[in-house]
């Protein structure tokens, strides 16, 4: 990168919004960064994020596509349910083996795991796979 340039922090906004602004597939980015399209589909849902050479080749490529990202923007923008900001510092604390949630994802979720909470406390029996989908819940919300 050019001296004096910040760096841009990738992660799966800054991936998306650099694909969309370069209008390419999933499939077309990871031929221009020589990975899979799996690996593009895992930055853009957060699972990972790209590492070493990898983001030094973002970093080119969005600066030869004159790619501007305002984190800064957008984070003021952003107003997260109480619970979503309880949730994400939990993830900072104990989530680095885990995916991380958008808001749109944890609500969801976040709802599904309350409906299996309602049902056990109203006395009904919850199946096993209902058992296994609380606990996967649990997992990926990063409860204690």
């Amino acid at each position: 990168m050019t001296k004096g340039k910040p760096e841009i922090e990738w992660n799966a906004d800054t991936i998306k919004a650099l694909r969309q602004h370069m209008g390419l597939t999933q499939e077309e980015m990871s031929k221009e960064l020589g990975t899979r399209q799996q690996t593009i589909s895992e930055w853009e849902t957060g699972m990972y994020k790209p590492r070493g050479a990898t983001r030094t080749l973002l970093n080119i490529i969005a600066e030869r596509a004159g790619f501007m990202y305002h984190v800064e923007e957008e984070k003021e923008d952003k107003s997260y349910s109480e619970e979503y900001a309880s949730y994400l510092e939990r993830y900072e604390l104990f989530g680095e083996d885990r995916p991380k949630l958008s808001p749109e994802e944890f609500e969801r979720l976040d709802d599904e795991l309350l409906d299996l909470l309602v049902l056990d406390a109203d006395g009904q029996e919850l199946t096993e796979d209902q058992e296994e989908r609380y606990l996967e819940l649990m997992f990926l919300l990063v409860a204690e």
